[in-house]
């Protein structure tokens, strides 16, 4: 937790949003963080969430919109998914909802569209 750390961070979308607890979020495509730019036409995601406190809920978000809900009912979560590449850019990004009302949020992972990506 250094000044450059928190920086570089900062600079790369490396970040989560909390209302307040802290948690223990990794969100990645194809081994890479949230921030990042993917593109590969084979994506395949994984989340894990540690907490202290139990999630109640999970919520996978692509373009702004659900399209995943779980419900999870413990304090340790993890869930892998493969998904099709869309023809435009993708973003996608993840959310937790603890059963205290506190709420997680993760930076996005950007999928360039299949037509930039390079054969």
């Amino acid at each position: 937790m250094t000044r450059e750390a928190l920086y570089e961070a900062f600079q790369n979308r490396r970040t989560y949003a909390s209302s307040g607890l802290g948690a223990d979020i990794r969100f990645m495509c194809n081994d890479k963080p949230v921030g990042s730019i993917v593109n590969e036409e084979q994506v395949d995601f994984s989340l894990q969430v540690l907490t202290s406190e139990p999630i109640a809920e999970i919520e996978i978000v692509k373009g702004g919109d659900t399209i995943l809900r779980l419900s999870v009912n413990t304090t340790s979560f993890h869930h892998r998914w493969h998904s099709a590449r869309g023809q435009r850019l993708e973003f996608w990004s993840c959310r937790a909802l603890l059963e205290d009302g506190e709420v997680f949020g993760t930076s996005p992972i950007w999928l360039e569209a299949i037509s930039e990506i390079p054969t």
